[in-house]
């Protein structure tokens, strides 16, 4: 069962890299041309949401309101809760073991 290696389609793969060749820039060309179509019609057809301009307009209201009081007037009940529960549970958890000492 010798083979011959200088006949087409004898390489390693048992395929015509040739015709391989063709494909592979077919596939390229789809896919290129997908993109271009997508570059082309973003800018040009697709418009902007309204929640988009809704957003802009509230961010744009409120740029420079925010000040640390008012973030910590909003959290700090919350941070003081996490934190007294976290507490409290060292202590429950740990208290023995600190009066064994």
């Amino acid at each position: 069962s010798s083979t011959d290696c200088d006949a087409i389609g004898s390489n390693s793969e048992g395929s015509v890299t040739v015709a391989l060749d063709g494909i592979w820039r077919s596939f390229y060309f789809i896919a290129l041309f997908q993109v271009l179509c997508l570059f082309v019609y973003t800018p040009l057809l697709a418009t902007e949401a309204d929640n988009f301009s809704q957003v802009q307009m509230r961010q744009e209201r409120r740029s420079g309101s925010v000040s640390t009081w008012r973030i910590l007037w909003f959290y700090g009940p919350r941070l003081m809760g996490t934190a007294g529960n976290w507490y409290d549970r060292f202590l429950t958890l740990n208290l023995p073991l600190v009066l064994q000492s």
